[in-house]
């Protein structure tokens, strides 16, 4: 019974043994034939490429053969060309030299220098009789020439005037500041510290600032001595309203000459350039004002102090 069991368990080791030996030799052939294709499939495509690269080779002597036929033709066609222009112009034959002509051509070289010489010995007394003559002509050239320069010295000279006066003039406050771009920068930076200003921005409540501004540029420029081009109201005339409904008085006149003041050392203009603007600013307070300008022999000065004379003992 034991041998029984025994021979059944061998044939079953057997059949396992059997099915793993046939797995794994299936799996092997199968990896055999893929690799195989692969490798089929490589020879093809270097096949592939030898027959491209052939074809470029082969292109490429067809192309330097076809160059090379050209050149040629483009050399021949130039010799044919020389060949033909050398026989169309053909390089005339130098002269036969002979003792006769050297003869003759000595003869001649020494009649030429004979009157060469002949002519120079007459020349000096011509010459002599030339200046003579030459001397009248040349001095009334010479006077006609001074008169010409000094008439041209005296025209530069009454050109030169106007510029040389015009140099000499003094310049206005305007040009000196910049001219209309400097005022221009200088009222739009006034009008933003005015508008941020609590003590004076209500009297440009529902006012067109951007007319406000180019009014103002317009006044400042004709102030400061620039362009002729302000045609507002004048300053009495413009502030009136703000005098009798809203009470403008010096208080908000000085808080504006502040601004102005800040403005033109904001563009860094010097600081006597900033007093003769102020000062004309400042002309224009009693108009702001509404005031009557006062008379200057109703100023009374102030009385002088004297100091005590001391008497030392």
């Amino acid at each position: 019974m034991n041998i029984w069991f025994a021979g059944i368990g061998v044939f079953g080791l057997g059949m396992l043994w059997g099915w793993y030996v046939g797995r794994a030799t299936s799996k092997s052939a199968t990896d055999a034939k893929e690799m195989e294709n692969e490798m089929r499939n490589m020879r093809g495509e270097l096949d592939s490429y030898h027959n491209n690269v052939g074809k470029h080779f082969e292109e490429t002597r067809e192309l330097v053969n076809n160059m090379t036929k050209s050149y040629v033709a483009v050399i021949e066609h130039m010799a044919e060309g020389s060949k033909a222009l050398c026989e169309e112009s053909p390089v005339p034959d130098a002269p036969e030299l002979t003792v006769d002509a050297v003869t003759e051509d000595a003869v001649a070289s020494a009649q030429d220098a004979q009157l060469v010489e002949e002519v120079e010995q007459a020349s000096p007394a011509a010459s002599e009789e030339d200046a003579v003559e030459e001397q009248p002509e040349a001095q009334a050239a010479d006077d006609s020439d001074a008169e010409t320069a000094t008439q041209q010295a005296e025209g530069d000279a009454a050109e030169a005037e106007p510029e040389e006066k015009q140099a000499t003039e003094p310049k206005t406050l305007y040009e000196k500041i910049g001219g209309e771009a400097a005022v221009s920068a200088a009222v739009d930076i006034f009008y933003r510290k005015v508008l941020a200003d609590e003590r004076i921005n209500q009297f440009f409540d529902g006012t067109d600032m951007e007319a406000q501004a180019a009014k103002q540029k317009a006044f400042l420029t004709l102030a400061f001595g620039g362009p002729a081009e302000y045609s507002g109201r004048d300053m009495r005339e413009a502030h009136a309203h703000l005098v009798a409904e809203k009470g403008l008085d010096d208080s908000h006149f000085d808080a504006v000459m502040e601004h102005l003041g800040a403005t033109l050392q904001e563009l860094n203009v010097p600081a006597d350039l900033i007093g003769e603007a102020a000062a004309i600013a400042e002309s224009t307070r009693n108009d702001v004002l509404g005031r009557d300008p006062i008379p200057d022999d109703a100023i009374t000065p102030p009385p002088v102090k004297q100091e005590e004379q001391r008497v030392y003992h």
